[in-house]
């Protein structure tokens, strides 16, 4: 593809690309059409966009090539496959060195040199030193939803390697609705960046011969006429959603919605969670930097429950949470959120048991919930829920179904009751294990749904006593 292609959004539609990609030049359009508008782009993958990306940044390199400053410090491009095989397709549109041979740059396994330009190109892996020691012009980070949790030290470490006027493109195959891609792109808007979705059509190869008997179904046919696409589209898109069945929104993404479905059956029904999670409303106060939220303040004469799932407090493991819901109607009421010492979050515990008129404190006994019951003993608290003359809830193979089913039932039939975005978000990511168990997705967290469950089976509990 030459250079007037790709300044020529229509040129470049038209224009002949690599057979490894031939995509690509829908993707260049879109890009280039965007040029100047947003210098960061989250983008959701569809076939082959990683070398796309990468040609974009060579392409951009050479419209500097004659100012040594601007060009200096091309990459790194995280992640990426086999770059050899890359280094031909990347090297096309690069001026004056197109006709040149990979074996004419300074070349290491995972870089290429440009010494006349002052650049180079740069592979390496995502982890939280990725950017320590680099001067960055243009950043690529490649199936960012797979970097794990450790993904947003990495981008933080490679963000502010980025010069200022740097281009930064952040790109992934979506893998449910959690970790850094999902938040990136959640709050793209408020973070500045351009969001770019490349759905599964924009791949010409994938076709599959149709057939003169083909007929499509009423949803087939509603895609098709939305979108333009051709029977032999279709025929290719029923094979792959046969085959993958609850992954293909995920792996051939057609809207950017449905392509962040968790993997694995949702506990909750996805379609009232999204519902409520767009209905979610903002609370009237935040504390402690965001990690105590309060939708409805405490009603004199009113009771409360709190149900309570602690975590060890690390910054690296899973959080403890706290929910405070109205024990006559269930409304949550509060949200507590956060990475904890043990002594503080009974501490924070106690403050939002006093606030809530001596709030009934349930909390779960597994693990460090021993602890925090100690720290709630040598502080006095008297109002503890407790279970066959033991302090505490206890979470158990017989008792964490029961939780869960009563939580899904009133999720589904009440879903007004409950305000956090936290909370929906993680039920989201809720879903049935390979082993049949109800947990968190690969890579989540259930701390919100878990310590509802727990205040939910409490007031439960209490309203069958009477």
């Amino acid at each position: 593809m030459d250079r007037a292609a790709l300044e020529d959004p229509e040129q470049a539609r038209r224009s002949e690309v690599d057979a490894a990609e031939p995509g690509a030049a829908e993707v260049f359009a879109r890009l280039r059409r965007d040029a100047g508008e947003a210098k960061h782009r989250v983008e959701g993958a569809a076939g082959g966009d990683d070398v796309v990306c990468g040609g974009a940044i060579f392409c951009a390199d050479d419209h500097a090539a004659g100012n040594a400053d601007d060009a200096g410090g091309a990459g790194p491009a995280i992640g990426g496959g086999d770059f050899p095989d890359r280094a031909p397709v990347l090297g096309q549109p690069f001026g004056e060195f197109a006709d040149r041979s990979v074996e004419d740059f300074a070349f290491e396994r995972a870089e290429l040199v440009f010494p006349q330009l002052d650049s180079e190109f740069t592979v390496a892996s995502a982890d939280e030193n990725a950017g320590r020691g680099r001067t960055i012009q243009n950043l690529h980070c490649t199936e960012v939803s797979r970097w794990g949790r450790a993904g947003e030290e990495a981008l933080a470490s490679l963000r502010a390697a980025v010069v200022p006027g740097g281009e930064i493109v952040l790109e992934s195959t979506a893998n449910g609705a959690w970790g850094s891609f999902y938040k990136e792109w959640q709050q793209a808007e408020e973070t500045g960046y351009r969001r770019h979705f490349f759905p599964w059509w924009f791949e010409e190869t994938y076709k599959s011969e149709a057939g003169q008997l083909f007929e499509m179904t009423a949803e087939e046919a509603e895609l098709a006429k939305m979108n333009g696409l051709t029977p032999e589209q279709i025929a290719w898109r029923r094979r792959q959603w046969a085959s993958l069945r609850g992954l293909a929104a995920q792996e051939f993404a057609e809207d950017a919605i449905s392509c962040f479905r968790a993997s694995g059956e949702c506990v909750f029904e996805l379609e009232a969670v999204d519902r409520a999670l767009a209905a979610a409303g903002d609370p009237i106060e935040m504390r402690n930097n965001g990690r105590l939220r309060i939708w409805l303040p405490p009603q004199p004469g009113k009771k409360y429950v709190i149900g309570v799932d602690p975590a060890g407090g690390g910054v690296n493991g899973d959080y403890s949470c706290a929910q405070v819901i109205d024990q006559q109607w269930g409304t949550q009421c509060a949200e507590l959120h956060g990475h904890f010492p043990l002594g503080e979050l009974a501490k924070l515990l106690v403050e939002l048991g006093e606030e809530y008129n001596r709030a009934l404190l349930a909390v779960e006994t597994n693990n460090h919930g021993h602890g925090v019951l100690a720290h709630l003993h040598l502080k006095n608290y008297l109002n503890l829920f407790t279970q066959q003359g033991k302090d505490g809830w206890n979470t158990s193979a017989w008792s964490r179904p029961r939780m869960i089913e009563n939580m899904a039932a009133v999720l589904a039939e009440k879903p007004g009751l409950f305000r956090s975005e936290r909370l929906w978000n993680e039920c989201r990511t809720f879903v049935r294990l390979d082993n049949g168990k109800p947990g968190a997705a690969y890579g989540a967290h259930d701390d919100c749904v878990m310590a509802m469950a727990i205040a939910l089976a409490v007031r439960n509990e209490r309203s069958l006593k009477g």
